[in-house]
């Protein structure tokens, strides 16, 4: 993607009980900007909040090094004894969770650990055995 930085509104920090913070990133996160990301939660567990949820509603676009920064601040808030959730996933994100087999790890239980969508030579094959079939 472009690496360009997300905008000033990228985040917002919504607390939503006496333990629990909502960390809402917008835009598009990469290589070149994932230091933003990380630099929100690690914030937001030094400011002493026991869950951590990353909100992924405004989120358009993330790649692998997101991904691994997410499991590496997952790891730092279990270490801390505290909890880092992504909440509201869909979209390419939920594509790249799902293709790289994170959903499940850092959505929580329930969350589809493995890519839903099939590859085009798979729908192609598909389509023709149900062509023959019928």
């Amino acid at each position: 993607m472009s690496g360009a930085p997300p905008s000033d509104d990228a985040f917002s920090l919504v607390t939503s009980g006496a333990r629990t913070t909502r960390v809402q990133p917008g835009g598009e996160f990469d290589r070149d900007n994932r230091h933003l990301l990380a630099d929100a939660v690690r914030t937001a567990l030094a400011d002493g909040w026991t869950t951590v949820l990353i909100d992924c509603g405004r989120l358009t676009f993330i790649d692998a090094s997101v991904v691994h920064v997410l499991l590496a601040e997952r790891r730092r808030a279990a270490d801390l004894g505290r909890t880092l959730r992504l909440v509201n996933v869909h979209g390419s994100p939920g594509r790249v969770l799902r293709a790289t087999g994170t959903m499940a790890v850092l959505c929580g239980p329930g969350a589809p650990a493995t890519a839903r969508a099939t590859s085009p030579v798979e729908r192609i094959n598909r389509t023709v055995a149900a062509g023959r079939d019928g």
